[in-house]
């Protein structure tokens, strides 16, 4: 050791990797920084040696700002004394600036995006460049030193940088004995090289040199800067091919291409939705009408045409579907999909595929009339019929059913009575030349004549018989008179009134979620247009949530009418209830009934909602008393509602999109233009035409919505012209413009967004890639094409199954949603199958939960299953080490296995010992709870958070917690559950071995499981523990600024959970008054960066829970600090005002002083450097971000869905916990 530095010393002292990665401050370096410093690697002696890097300043001043505190250490000439612990020295190396003394890191899988290879010679730069062309790495770029610079690089005289490098000529060149430097950030252009086999603690986060043709390269031996023009290799490479010119002169003659269009055969028939009866099969349509209900009457409709052979029936669904295809209705058709007035038989289909918008054209498709193709005779291909929507009628208007038995009695009045008609011979024949006439009043006795009607085409009656008494008398099926009343028939008229009805009563019902009469009035719409199965749960919801006595009577007369014409599962719903109410008829024959039913009741109930599985059970429960049955009712919904949540038999899909639509702007008010102009502004400043076309992308489809189609239409009108843009820009751009062109209903955006997928197509495979594909399917989902989606969607889903499979998981997990939308789930669901039949994938366990949680999302929230489950399964459980990542694979697969799996588990484990064992129990603590077998698994459960606590190091008794905690809500018994919670909480609070930060995270864990256990007290109270200790945070540290941010997050979403109680609101504003008072005492003067987000975030907080004053009035005050302070950089002031952005856009723009504030946020972004890439990169990430924001809210949106989930699963959850089903037992 240098005697300079012998003695007493302040040091950063760093016992970790992650230490050296967290020093320094939000990306901005302390002025001490570029000062010259020491770097000193020490260790202990002993069988477990601890290693200790310390960071010196030269000049021997206290390091500050770096985000670890100094300490005053002793060094002696080969130890260093760091408090009481002695370290022995390693090494030491000196460096003229922070960042060039921190140690490097063997990687062992870097992430090879971009290589900088060295050379000696040209010769061997070519055959390495002739290497890379032959495995199509064309993306190459060569630079040759100044020979000022060559000597720091011995004889290299050429750098060679290859994107995307093929990773066999990388071994190849390292063996060789070649230089070889990869990127860190995967960007081709960065300055910044770390060398192959290492990476840099602050590699992703060093600013790039002012000048672009600056290399840093970073290797174990020191630091390099040099300067390097890099050219194309490309112009450095002679070329030559041997060949003949032969020249093709083009024909003038102009010919086309005729292809016949024919209905091909189908492998299996569709449903029909449509049948055509000739006259002689008419008797066959009476027959059907004996055996068709009510209902199904009302979605029939029937119209008579004129055929070459006589007349025909033409029956049609008014909602398809809905009619039993089983029927011998006659010829049946069906719609081509995305086109509902052109039918095509069953068993057909048209050859070859054609767009929607083709067979449009081709086959002259009208509005409001059907198109009916059916297979022609002989040299014809087909024949075409088309009829008016106007002439079909409802069945139930033509049929009216009459008793034959009770005509004797009818018919001796009928043959008695006598038409007089003298009186009418005496009048004119133009009666309206003189008085009329006085006829005599009938009497009420006397027989009313009826109108005269037009006649209506129906078939001749049928008897039938005359119910369940099997008397002789029969019913008959009648012309009935066709009045034109509209609640008669299901007419095109009623259908559009009444879907038009039914879309604001699900727009009522969404916004009202806990009031019982918007439900109740759905229902009643949704009965009428014969939604029977959807009006019965929405009616089930209506009397779940009365609350007045009122709502309750009429909900409760509603749901009983709609559960009498219940079919399926849910038929056993209603045989429940009448069988409670005829109890007291015949004891004897109740009891044994009784216990059929309960025994079809346990087979049926899984395939019953949550509130439908709650009112069977009342009703089987009410008369027997069965306590213990009672209790293993509500043990599993609660289990249920608190592993599943609320799934697809539970949720209502119509509260969802009505929320999606709600925060979507298709048009801009006229206070957002001066925003627009800001924006557009800074667009203009861009100096970059790729940056630049991103930009004006992004502010063309703002402008569009907000009524101004010029910028579109320019921006349409260069990408027309000579396609000089990167692939993925110019795949950005045209899907951009397609989807303000669909919004706006102009031509050509399907074209357009064809050309973006063909840039998109020719991309290279990457990062690059994979965001723009999302962003691509973004725009397609948002354009609303009316057609074209499922064409589109399907195009972007070939394009990903070709990458490589690693590739695919990254890309169907982003896009999963949006594609099962766009295409539907099966399509995507076979994509991701593909990925578990390849071993890569399963033997890596984050792979492997990727397309586990996107398969869950395709089959709308159940899990996975098929034959390869349990392969994964066994390879998870054999794997030898068992992580956080394998654990929540293993949890998505635990639904669809057997309950064999869980033997299997339990034997794996007992195997291992320490957090993997721990991983693995949790699984299996979790699957005893989805099986049911509640007592191994809270015995198990209650074991294993005692013995967690021996795992020694503070990091693997959090990650052991974590996966913990959340069980104990998870078997349907509260008590015991919140017994074990609060004996964590205790254990926490003794505990000395855990962070603030890891205590104040497993604080949060408990709180949200006692939320889902109901317990919404014993959570806000755990949630004020967390809040109280803000205050105990150390001044003038930064370590624990993450730390408030993410447990104040934490705070809002419980309380959100919970439901925003003004206990809950009280708490949010006590911790936001102490973060920002806590912010402002630390860094309100050093470091203004961490003042303003505290500000931020407390305000997007207040917002988040609807406390719109006191939140707007923190981002204003966060919007002028932050314009007026000038001292952080660019990409600092960016992040804070697109964050402040995203705040905002929790409000709507509909006021001028929002949108001022919004225009200081981007005012002050948009401020910065003037020029340079970097400058270009910024302002199109502010203008990209803000319009997003603008036109859909997505923020808004996202925690809408947030709050409605929530309070779905509390009005389940409160009300199995407050309602018991044995009221006599329990009370």
């Amino acid at each position: 050791m240098d005697a300079v530095f012998i003695g007493h010393i302040w040091a950063i002292v760093a016992t970790s990797w992650d230490d050296l990665v967290n020093l320094r401050v939000a990306g901005k370096q302390p002025a001490g920084a570029s000062r010259p410093w020491l770097q000193i690697q020490a260790v202990t002696r002993g069988d477990e040696p601890e290693h200790v890097t310390l960071l010196l300043p030269m000049d021997r001043r206290r390091p500050s700002g770096f985000g670890i505190p100094a300490q005053e250490v002793t060094l002696e000439e080969h130890a260093v004394l760091v408090g009481e612990r002695r370290f022995e020295l390693r090494s030491q190396s000196s460096a003229p600036s922070l960042v060039e003394a921190l140690p490097l890191r063997p990687q062992e899988s870097p992430k090879v995006d971009a290589a900088l290879v060295c050379f000696d010679s040209l010769e061997c730069l070519g055959r390495a460049a002739h290497h890379c062309l032959r495995l199509e790495r064309d993306q190459l770029t060569v630079a040759r030193l100044d020979q000022t610079n060559a000597a720091p690089v011995s004889a290299s005289l050429f750098f060679l940088k290859v994107v995307q490098p093929s990773v066999f000529l990388l071994e190849k060149w390292r063996e060789a004995g070649r230089k070889i430097y990869l990127s860190p950030s995967g960007d081709p252009a960065t300055p910044f090289w770390v060398e192959l086999g290492y990476e840099h603690p602050w590699q992703d986060w060093l600013s790039k040199p002012k000048s672009e043709s600056d290399l840093i390269l970073v290797a174990e031996e020191g630091w390099q800067r040099l300067t390097a023009h890099f050219e194309p290799v490309f112009e450095h490479i002679d070329l030559s091919f041997t060949h003949e010119d032969v020249d093709w002169e083009p024909t003038r003659a102009a010919f086309r291409f005729d292809v016949p269009v024919h209905l091909g055969h189908r492998g299996e028939p569709v449903a029909a939705g449509l049948w055509v009866l000739d006259s002689q099969a008419g008797s066959r349509l009476e027959g059907l009408l004996q055996v068709l209900s009510p209902s199904e009457l009302d979605n029939l409709q029937l119209a008579t045409v004129k055929g070459p052979h006589g007349d025909l029936f033409v029956v049609r669904e008014a909602l398809v579907g809905r009619s039993k295809q089983d029927l011998p209705f006659g010829q049946g058709y069906a719609s081509v999909i995305g086109l509902p007035n052109l039918f095509i038989p069953v068993d057909r289909r048209i050859e070859p595929p054609l767009p929607r918008e083709r067979l449009r054209r081709l086959f002259h498709l009208v509005p409001g009339q059907l198109t009916v193709v059916s297979p022609g005779r002989g040299t014809v291909a087909a024949s075409i019929s088309r009829i008016d929507e106007g002439r079909f009628a409802p069945l139930s208007s033509l049929v009216e059913y009459l008793v034959h038995s009770a005509s004797d009695r009818i018919l001796p009045l009928i043959e008695g009575s006598i038409l007089d008609l003298g009186r009418f011979a005496l009048l004119p024949s133009r009666p309206d030349q003189v008085a009329p006439i006085e006829l005599p009043q009938v009497s009420s006795s006397s027989e009313e004549v009826p109108e005269e009607q037009p006649e209506a085409v129906v078939p001749k009656a049928v008897a039938l018989p005359d119910g369940p008494s099997g008397d002789e008398g029969e019913r008959t099926v009648a012309p009935k008179p066709d009045k034109k009343r509209p609640e008669d028939s299901l007419s095109s008229g009623r259908q559009e009134a009444l879907m038009k009805a039914l879309d604001e009563a699900e727009n009522l019902a969404a916004e009202n979620i806990g009031l019982a009469p918007p439900w109740m009035q759905l229902a009643s719409l949704q009965a009428e247009a014969g939604l029977t199965d959807r009006a019965l749960e929405t009616s089930a919801h209506a009397v779940w949530i009365s609350r007045r006595a009122e709502d309750r009577e009429g909900s409760a007369l509603q749901f009983s009418s709609l559960l009498a014409q219940a079919e399926g599962p849910a038929r056993v719903v209603f045989e429940a209830m009448q069988l409670a109410r005829r109890a007291d008829e015949d004891p004897i024959r109740f009891a044994g009934r009784l216990s059929n039913l309960v025994k079809r009741s346990r087979d049926l109930e899984g395939e019953l909602s949550k509130r439908m599985r709650w009112f069977l059970w009342r009703a089987l429960l009410a008369h027997s008393h069965d306590s213990i049955e009672a209790e293993r009712v509500r043990e599993e919904i609660l289990r249920d509602l608190s592993l599943n949540g609320i799934d697809e038999k539970d949720a209502f899909p119509f509260v969802r999109r009505h929320v999606r639509r709600q925060f979507e702007q298709r048009t801009l008010p006229e206070i957002a233009h001066t925003l627009l102009d800001r924006l557009t502004e800074g667009a203009a400043l861009v100096t970059k035409r790729t940056s630049r076309v991103q930009a004006r992308g992004a502010l063309a489809a703002a402008w569009a919505a907000a009524g101004k189609s010029e910028p579109l239409e320019l921006l349409v009108e260069e990408l027309s012209g000579p396609d000089t843009l990167p692939k993925g820009t110019a795949a950005l751009a045209y899907a951009t413009c397609a989807a303000a062109m669909a919004r706006e209903g102009r031509v050509g955006a399907r074209e357009t967004f064809e050309w973006a997928l063909g840039h998109l197509r020719d991309m290279p495979n990457g990062y690059e890639k994979d965001q723009v594909i999302v962003a691509v399917l973004d725009q397609i989902h948002f354009a609303s094409l009316l057609g074209a989606e499922l064409e589109l969607g399907q195009a972007v889903l070939d394009l990903i199954v070709r990458q490589e499979a690693k590739w695919r998981c990254w890309q169907l997990k982003d896009c999963a949603e949006l594609l099962v939308e766009l295409v539907g789930a099966q399509p995507v669901l076979d994509a991701l199958l593909q990925l578990l039949d390849d071993p890569e994938i399963v033997a890596d366990a984050y792979f492997l939960e990727l397309v586990l949680m996107s398969l869950t999302e395709c089959q709308a929230g159940r899990p996975p299953s098929g034959p390869t489950i349990n392969r994964v399964v066994d390879t998870l459980i054999g794997a030898s080490e068992f992580d956080e990542s394998a654990a929540r694979a293993l949890d998505v697969l635990l639904a669809s296995g057997e309950v064999e799996v869980l033997n299997r588990i339990a034997a794996s484990s007992s195997a291992r010992s320490g957090l993997s064992a721990v991983m693995m129990e949790s699984c299996l603590i979790r699957g005893r709870a989805l099986w049911g077998q509640v007592d191994e698994g809270l015995a198990l459960l209650g074991s294993r958070l005692d013995s967690v606590w021996s795992l020694g190091k503070g990091e693997w008794v959090t990650a052991g917690l974590r996966r913990l905690i959340p069980n104990t809500a998870h078997f349907g018994r509260p008590e015991t559950g919140l017994r074990l919670i609060h004996a964590v909480v205790e254990r926490l609070g003794a505990s000395e071995g855990l962070s603030a930060r890891d205590r104040g995270h497993l604080l949060s864990f408990c709180a949200a499981a006692a939320g889902r256990m109901g317990a919404h007290s014993s959570a806000l109270e755990l949630l004020e523990r967390i809040v109280d200790s803000f205050a105990s945070l150390i001044e003038g540290q930064t370590q624990g600024v993450s730390y408030l941010f993410e447990v104040l997050g934490l705070v809002v979403e419980q309380v959100i959970q919970h439901g925003t109680t003004e206990r809950g609101v009280a708490l949010v504003n006590r911790g936001v008054a102490l973060v920002t008072e806590r912010m402002t005492k630390t860094f309100g003067i050093d470091h203004p960066y961490f003042l303003h987000q505290a500000h931020i975030k407390c305000a997007l907080a207040l917002l988040s829970l609807e406390q719109f004053e006191r939140g707007v009035q923190l981002l204003r005050t966060a919007a002028e600090d932050i314009a007026r302070v000038r001292v952080f950089d660019a990409k600092d002031r960016i992040d804070l005002c697109l964050e402040g952005v995203r705040a905002m856009a929790l409000l709507p723009f509909d006021e001028r002083s929002r949108v001022d504030l919004l225009i200081t946020l981007v005012d002050s972004a948009l401020s910065g450097e003037r020029t340079g890439q970097t400058a270009d990169d910024h302002r199109v990430e502010v203008i990209s971000g803000t319009v997003r924001e603008m036109l859909r809210r997505e923020s808004a949106a996202r925690l809408a869905l947030i709050k409605v989930r929530a309070k779905e699963e509390r009005l389940i959850r409160d009300r199995v916990l407050e309602v018991p089903l044995l009221p006599e037992v329990h009370s």
